[in-house]
């Protein structure tokens, strides 16, 4: 392969790679954007300054995991309501700095991700 082919490719990957980023972006402002309080969980302000508050059906019992944009997890809870679950994330939250973390909640029947914008 020739030198100019390869890095041909490479920008074809890295332009496809950054494309795909943006398209993700978009879809959680959207999901941001279209988030409601009839949804079972819901979380709010988002963006956040400081604490966050969870709404829905707050007496579920849900497994809960926080994640930054690179994928690290700050926290996992198993079997946790979400009025402790909400303490435990702000707990977290108010040690990271400003940026993008996904709440992941799940219980049999019941999966969400919602991404949090912190100001």
């Amino acid at each position: 392969m020739k030198k100019s082919a390869g890095i041909a490719l490479i920008r074809g990957f890295v332009k496809s790679e950054f494309s795909s980023f943006f398209q993700t972006l978009i879809q959680v402002y959207v999901s941001l954007v279209s988030g409601s309080a009839e949804d079972p969980i819901f979380v709010y302000p988002n963006p956040s300054t400081d604490l966050i508050f969870l709404g829905g059906l707050i007496y579920e019992i849900y497994d809960v995991e926080v994640m930054d944009l690179s994928g690290k997890v700050l926290l996992t809870k198993v079997s946790i309501d979400l009025q402790s679950a909400e303490s435990e994330i702000n707990q977290v939250l108010e040690l990271e700095r400003k940026g993008i973390y996904f709440l992941k909640f799940y219980n049999p029947g019941y999966s969400k991700v919602i991404s949090l914008i912190r100001k």
